[in-house]
């Protein structure tokens, strides 16, 4: 049961992620055939380069700001949704089953 999920991991996980480590230690062209052992220099250049540090800020701040966002949003929707608020309960309830049966209805009317 387990060898599916794996297979599809390794594929599209495990093999990319480590051909893309191993492929940082060189340097290529996307036309070429040619990989030149680079070591540690795309490193060292990507350290110095400001543009760099800019996308990596860039990258940590939409990381965790959607994280938050999501498990924020989520947090309260569900304690909404759980406690039976009087007031917008109905309607939270209703937003969250709206994909369901909206993709129900889009099946069977376009069937």
């Amino acid at each position: 049961m387990l060898a599916p999920a794996l297979l599809l991991c390794g594929t599209f996980i495990f093999i990319p992620a480590a051909l893309t480590i191993v492929g940082s230690f060189y340097t290529f062209g996307l036309t070429s055939q040619n990989w030149v052992w680079a070591g540690l220099d795309n490193y060292a250049e990507a350290a110095l380069d400001p543009i760099f540090w800019v996308a990596l800020r860039n990258n940590v701040i939409i990381v965790i700001g959607s994280i938050v966002l999501q498990v924020g949003i989520g947090t309260v929707l569900a304690a909404i949704l759980d406690r039976g608020l009087p007031r917008g309960s109905t309607f939270f309830r209703t937003s969250s089953s709206c994909p369901w049966w909206v993709s129900a209805v889009a099946v069977r009317s376009s069937g």
